[in-house]
């Protein structure tokens, strides 16, 4: 009886620390990877931005559209993300990331909508600054979110160790207890 306890217990630690991982770690690297994304995306448009006005050739103007295009829907997906995903919300609230989430949004617009090229490279270089910012933040809510597993798994760890320990000392005390 005391075997087929330890080994339902042990299951059910390793099956709780699976289902853990899973839900910590759900989406965390495509943001971040995402965000890294965005943030170069934007220098890249600007810079195609700038070319396409000065030079008026047809292949670049169309590329600044497709990532003009790309930026607009990461931009979404990253939204939905944090949205959507209410798991974490103390977190996210922490390290304030919606925040800074929607100053890049509107630093976006801001910059789409530019015509002056000294201002375009002006806003271009605080919309990367405010994307990276962004892409920190993602990185801390990972680190709080690991921080927080590996207190849970040490907590199973224990209480595993714990019942094994008290395992051995009730079979040694029954089997002591028979001897005598």
């Amino acid at each position: 009886m005391l075997l087929v306890s330890f080994s339902f217990i042990v299951l059910a630690g390793f099956t709780y620390i699976s289902f853990l991982v899973k839900r910590y770690y759900k989406g965390d690297t495509l943001i971040v990877n995402k965000m890294g994304q965005v943030r170069g995306s934007i220098q890249r448009y600007s810079k195609l931005k700038l070319f396409c006005e000065d030079f008026k050739e047809p292949e670049l103007c169309s590329r600044l559209k497709e990532v003009e295009l790309f930026v607009n829907s990461t931009l979404e997906f990253i939204k939905d993300f944090y949205l959507k995903n209410p798991e974490f919300s103390d977190i996210k609230k922490e390290v304030k990331v919606m925040d800074t989430f929607y100053e890049l949004e509107k630093k976006w617009k801001i910059l789409q909508n530019l015509k002056d090229k000294k201002k375009l490279v002006k806003e271009s270089e605080n919309a990367w600054h405010i994307a990276d910012v962004l892409t920190g933040k993602a990185q801390k809510i990972s680190e709080i979110k690991e921080e927080k597993l590996s207190f849970v798994i040490d907590s199973i760890r224990n209480v595993i160790l714990l019942f094994v320990i008290f395992l051995i000392l009730t079979v040694y005390f029954l089997i002591t207890k028979g001897r005598g």
